[in-house]
């Protein structure tokens, strides 16, 4: 697992910003399809 600047830290970034803005169901998808796509 390659550390830091990948999608995967990208993706944290975003879901931080997200958060306080999207329910915890639309989260959890979110998650699910950064798993998907990586």
């Amino acid at each position: 697992m390659p550390g830091g600047g990948g999608p995967r830290s990208n993706h944290a970034v975003m879901r931080t910003r997200l958060e306080p803005f999207w329910p915890s169901r639309r989260i959890t998808a979110f998650d699910e399809l950064c798993r998907w796509a990586a």
